[in-house]
């Protein structure tokens, strides 16, 4: 019955799996925004300016209030995006409710209305991370708009946008002509059509919808290109000269009306060109309000608002772009791109041509500063214009000579402090449109008419003003030491007057707003920063200025911001320095693409180093000598003045006296070395100290080197053993001092969803696989491969058989069931994992839990448990702790493994969203997606900002033996099928591998083809748990046996020879088969359309684009197969029969890359896994296993891989092979 009926919201049909609330939230919403109008502008009764009309479609309109409305979203607004849940629902209370229709399907004919699927609209409330990333609006605003692209092609956006010009002209004409006829009939006399102000056209225009050139117009902004096109053309300047055409009608025709005849208006004249007008005189408030409802609401200007934000928005990216785009190449295209941006030379371009559109650009400027005037502008609006207005000028010296008078004019310095607050109109534009100025040519006109008129030179002048001219007291290193001397000396009145200077300095309103604004007048414009600088253009001068200035410390606005870059608060006098970090700022916007005022800068920053480091110097030399129970250490220096110093001959001898010592007592120690000089016998007279150890050297030597006399607390310091191996970041021990306690590896874990089709559970542990092996052995088997797959096949169906009823297994044979309907044979379901990448630094639990208790009940700086262990982390970002178990924690307590193990469950649980069905799985997903993402060359520190390759293998060494407990107690906590499953899978795979290799496969078959897939899919899994579990000489062992290095580094096993591998030695006997399974893998991921790990960030990116960061010795291959082909289509003919494998592999190599670097990883890490080996072995193994990484990202090209990773097989087998994987 309920197939009969159709639920309609908002003229759109309903599909019945649709939730109600997101209705509400999504099409409603939307609905409401879009076509609700002024009740009042209707001639309803009774209505005021604040009630809104809308038409639900069904012969039902409802009226209700538009403030509870704007002031919801004004809370939400100034909330930020801190409770958006909350301010979404406090907006949707405000909302008319959603009427809902309902009616019977078929009766009156086919339905006209468009449906909404489930998939058209996106759950606010819905954690999903692939539906609310910039690509997914991409792609849902050209589903909506995608025709729109055959309006904006061939020109059209050029008609498109003279149809508006044209339309909204003629209207705004017929609106003043109303106007005029009004005035003539005088007042109180109706107009036309019963108008209530005498102006039909007015009233008609208050209430009508935007024309329909307009409203297309609003529909292709919505797509980039579009907007591309429309930037090009260059819309923002004609949209904002019509906006501004509308907003001047209505306010003067409005504003005439109130003013009377007898008072003056604000003049404007805009027949001369310039941008003379009296615009002293404020507007009145209290007249606002009644010519409010003319413009606020009005559909044609929140149209056309809307479209000039969407521009300008669009130019700030590009802005951007240009300015971190660093190659020459990709500056010359944007130039020729037509880009908004680049407008220099425009002006000269519309003289040459002698058209019009010079007067319209040179009209556009004035008209924008007078409406900067109006109190009718909003906000928002203002903050566009602000963003436009150094683009208005398109370069022309005369326009940016006429707006730099304007800065000069409104901008008042001295009134800096209240322009944070809320100053003047003119002045607040101004001042943002300074501060964010971009550093693009056609705004360096501007910036050379505000260096001639003195702007500049006024702003500076504003920072210097009241300056101290010597630096705080309580900064020593900005003083030399001679200077440092004097302040001692003299007393401690002139150290508070200084203070009470800075104190007043500090405190002056509007510094941090003239720091702003220089930083953005200076950005990568030279003559800006050569002024600020006091450098002329010569490379000498310049040098001889920055070295007098550096020598004389005279104060300049370099040394000022040097000064107050290196102060921090003084806390005990009560001054705060609250503008150090934007005094840094300009310092580096100074020093951006300018070598002379980057040699200035970095000699006086120079300076103040070399300072610091002599008092820290002589602060360590002091509690040197104060750590000494005896007098002055051997060796160390004494602080010059009035204690003397250590002359060379003496260090000599002390140097003697230490090798002395440590030849005669070899398990001597580097303490017993430092206080050997200390405990030689003395003479009665003092000599020198050469002379003392000279003489304990003569009496080692006498006595035949005889250990002498020493303190208990010295022979303790010796026989204490050196810790080796991971340490504590904050005991600096352990597992050797402290075996009691549990270490564990800052890590950082984030939640990834990759789709179904390149990364299902199901097919990449090898379920599917394992469930499509064929019951009975084939006996074609036995004489292809060996007597060896039968015992092989016998343990995969015994992992199988245990599979077989188990919940995995089931959900996995349903997505396979589903999935064999679409094409490729990948699931669209998407499944979540969590990935870790780690900076290397352990920590015991117990160290990190006192030391975050300590940092949450500091006193003047509390941290949160995480922001303190970024710091010991090496401000590495981190949020979970693996704990480090294996056999090396037997003497760790129980109850500590079993805490450490449910925190970081804990942690893993919080982060999918849900508790892992199997910790054993959970772990070696987390270790593939690791491999993966090395494998892929991407960085691993986008997410935390730090983390190595070396680091992250010892990751996932550390994982690998955790695995393996994991897998011991998972037999008796999990089920045997978990831990079957798990080591049962690389003898499946091989099996597999043989089985679809046999030339009597048959491809056509469904459970063959689930085989298929299932082989090349589980490659990287199957591969990694062969080597954890048979990499071994002893079957009965977990991991490999004892190995040993050879010169170059390489790592070798002592019991396997070059010839013949062990037996158990699984990856060894058949990594050929490995090898073959991942290269199907790297067709079917190529097929499928996978190019990365499926685990990239998405922080801070544009639209439409990934963040695929990749390592820096990552080799680009993308021009490497072009230039090798050209040169062997150079070649003759005769040899184009051989050139084709070469050109075929060359065609797959960016698929291919990825999984040969990871068989190589596979190789190397086969030679260096040792389960439960010790912590040294382990970190040597993982830099062994990062230089062979390094080794595959550098190499320039697939020949040149598949030589480090000593691959034998023919480059015609690999394509073969990866295109039975591409088509599997």
């Amino acid at each position: 019955s309920a197939e009969l009926l159709e639920l309609l919201v908002a003229n759109k049909i309903l599909d019945m799996n649709l939730k109600l609330r997101v209705v509400q939230q999504v099409l409603w919403k939307k609905y409401v925004e879009e076509n609700a109008t002024s009740a009042s502008s209707l001639g309803v009764a009774g209505a005021g300016p604040s009630h809104q009309m809308i038409s639900t479609g069904s012969g039902l309109s409802m009226i209700f209030s538009s403030s509870g409305l704007m002031a919801a979203r004004n809370r939400a607004g100034a909330s930020g995006s801190s409770g958006a849940g909350d301010n979404d629902n406090a907006i949707l209370a405000s909302f008319p409710p959603m009427v809902v229709t309902y009616r019977l399907a078929g009766v009156d004919g086919e339905a006209t209305e468009d449906k909404v699927e489930d998939e058209d609209l996106d759950d606010p409330e819905a954690p999903s991370i692939a539906n609310s990333g910039p690509a997914a609006l991409e792609r849902r605003m050209e589903k909506e708009f995608g025709i729109t692209r055959m309006i904006t092609a061939d020109g059209g956006v050029a008609v498109l946008l003279a149809s508006v010009r044209c339309t909204v002209g003629d209207l705004l004409r017929r609106m003043r002509r109303d106007e005029v006829a009004r005035r003539r009939r005088g007042p109180g006399v109706a107009g036309a059509g019963g108008a209530e102000d005498g102006n039909a056209v007015r009233e008609h225009f208050a209430k009508s919808p935007p024309c329909p050139g307009l409203a297309l117009l609003r529909h292709c902004a919505n797509l980039a290109d579009n907007r591309r096109e429309l930037l090009s053309h260059r819309a923002p300047t004609l949209l904002l000269r019509i906006l501004l055409d509308i907003l001047n009608a209505v306010n003067r025709s409005a504003s005439s009306r109130r003013r009377g005849r007898g008072k003056r208006s604000n003049t404007f004249d805009l027949s001369s060109g310039s941008m003379a007008m009296d615009v002293d005189e404020q507007p009145n408030a209290g007249n606002n309000e009644s010519s409010q409802h003319n413009v606020e609401g009005n559909p044609t200007t929140e149209a056309l608002q809307e479209i000039i934000e969407m521009l300008a928005s669009d130019i700030s990216a590009e802005v951007s772009g240009q300015s971190n785009t660093s190659s020459t190449k990709a500056k010359s295209s944007l130039e020729k791109s037509g880009s908004f941006i680049n407008l220099s030379q425009v002006g000269d371009a519309a003289k040459q041509q002698g058209g019009g559109r010079e007067d319209d650009e040179d009209r556009t400027l004035p008209l924008v500063l007078k409406s900067l005037h109006s109190a009718e502008l909003s906000p928002p609006l203002r903050k566009v214009i602000a963003k436009l207005l150094p683009f208005l000028t398109y370069g022309q010296v005369s326009q940016s000579k006429e707006l730099a008078g304007c800065f000069l004019k409104y901008v008042n310095v001295h009134l800096l402090g209240q322009t944070e607050g809320g100053g003047g109109i003119l002045m607040n534009t101004f001042v943002d449109t300074a501060v964010d100025l971009p550093p693009v040519s056609v705004c360096d006109n501007l910036r050379r008419e505000l260096i001639a008129n003195g702007f500049v030179d006024g702003v500076r002048s504003f920072l210097m003003e009241g300056a101290p001219s010597r630096p705080p007291s309580w900064s020593p290193a900005l003083y030399s030491k001679l200077t440092t001397e004097k302040r001692k000396s003299s007393g401690g009145d002139e150290v508070k007057e200084l203070e009470e200077e800075w104190r007043t300095y500090f405190g002056r309103s509007g510094l941090g707003q003239a720091f702003r604004i220089l930083t953005g007048l200076c950005a990568k414009h030279d003559a800006t920063q050569l002024l600020l600088s006091d450098i002329s253009n010569q490379h000498g001068e310049a040098e001889e200025e920055a070295s007098s200035a550096i020598e004389s410390q005279e104060l300049n606005l370099l040394t000022l911001c040097h000064w107050m870059e290196s102060t921090s608060d003084n806390t005990a006098s009560g001054i705060k320095n609250p503008d150090g970090i934007l005094a840094e700022t300009l310092l580096d916007a100074l020093k951006d693409d300018n070598e002379l005022v980057t040699a200035k800068i970095n000699a006086i920053r120079k300076k103040t180093r070399d300072r610091k480091r002599e008092l820290a110097e002589e602060r360590r030399n002091k509690a040197l000598v104060g750590m000494s129970a005896f007098g002055t250490l051997a060796g160390s220096a004494v602080v010059g003045g009035q204690g003397g110093g250590v002359s060379a001959p003496a260090q000599q001898v002390n140097a003697a006296a230490d090798d002395a010592s440590s030849s005669a007592a070899e398990n001597r120690s580097v303490f017993a070395s430092m206080f050997s000089s200390l405990l030689a016998p003395s003479s009665s007279q003092p000599q020198p100290r050469t002379t003392r150890a000279s003489s304990a050297i003569q009496s080692q030597s006498t006595t035949g080197g005889q250990p002498k006399a020493q303190p208990s607390w010295m022979a303790e310091m010796e026989a204490m053993a050196d810790e080796a191996g991971a340490t504590c970041a904050i005991c600096q021990e352990g597992r050797t001092l402290q075996p009691s306690e549990l270490l564990g590896l800052y890590a950082y874990i984030k939640k990834v969803a990759i789709p179904g089709q390149a990364g299902g559970k199901a097919n990449v542990d090898g379920t599917v696989m394992l469930l499509s092996l064929p019951t009975r052995f084939p006996a074609n088997l036995t004489t292809s491969t060996g007597e060896g797959v039968e015992m092989l096949f016998r343990r995969a169906r015994s992992a199988a058989n245990a599979l077989e009823g188990s919940p995995h297994a089931l959900s996995a044979a349903a997505s396979s069931s589903s999935a064999s309907s679409i094409s490729g044979g990948g699931s669209s379901r998407t499944n979540t994992y969590v990935t870790m990448v780690s900076a290397g630094n352990a920590i015991h639990i117990s160290c990190h839990k006192r030391a975050k208790a300590a940092d949450r009940n500091h006193p003047k700086a509390p941290k949160s448990e995480w922001e303190g262990a970024s710091l010991r982390n090496s401000r590495v970002t981190c949020n979970v702790i693996m704990p480090l178990v294996s056999s090396k924690t037997s003497k760790v307590p129980l109850m500590a493994v079993e805490t450490a193990l449910a925190e970081y469950n804990a942690t893993v649980a919080n982060t999918l969203g849900a508790r892992p069905k199997s910790i054993l799985w959970n772990c070696l997903h987390d270790v593939r997606l690791l491999l993966m993402r090395m494998a892929h060359g991407e960085a691993l520190g986008a997410d935390c900002g730090g983390g190595s390759s070396s680091s992250n293998f010892l990751l996932v060494l550390y994982q690998l033996y955790s695995a393996d407990m994991f897998t011991r107690s998972a037999e008796h906590d999990e089920g045997t099928e978990v831990s079957g499953h798990a080591r049962g899978l690389s003898a499946g795979f091989l099996v597999g591998v043989d089985i679809v290799d046999d030339h009597e496969f048959d491809r056509l078959d469904a459970r063959s083809k689930r085989l298929e897939r299932g082989v090349a899919d589980a490659a990287p899994m199957a591969a990694m748990l062969s080597i954890l579990f048979y990499n071994s000489d002893d079957n009965e062992l977990g991991g490999a046996g004892t190995k040993t290095h050879d010169i170059s580094g390489s790592s070798t096993i002592e019991d396997a020879t070059k010839n013949a591998p062990s037996p158990t030695r699984q990856w060894e006997l058949h990594k050929s088969k490995f090898l073959v399974g991942l290269i199907r893998c790297a067709g079917r991921r190529h097929a499928l359309g996978a190019t990365d790990s499926g685990c990239v960030t998405s922080r801070g990116i544009a639209a439409g684009r990934k963040n695929v960061e990749k390592a820096r010795s990552y080799a680009d291959w993308s021009c490497v197969g072009d230039d090798e082909a050209t040169a062997k289509h150079k070649t003759s003919t005769s040899l184009a029969s051989s050139r084709r494998p070469a050109t075929m592999i060359e065609e797959y190599s960016a698929a291919l890359r990825p999984m040969i670097t990871l068989y190589t990883v596979f190789d190397e890490l086969s030679r260096e896994f040792v389960v439960n080996d010790d912590d040294e072995s382990t970190e040597g193994a993982s830099e062994r296993l990062a230089a062979r990484l390094e080794a595959c990202y550098k190499a320039d090209g697939v020949r040149e891989l598949l030589r480090i990773a000593d691959i034998g097989l023919g480059q015609d087998a690999i394509c073969k092979y990866f295109e039975k994987g591409a088509t599997s």
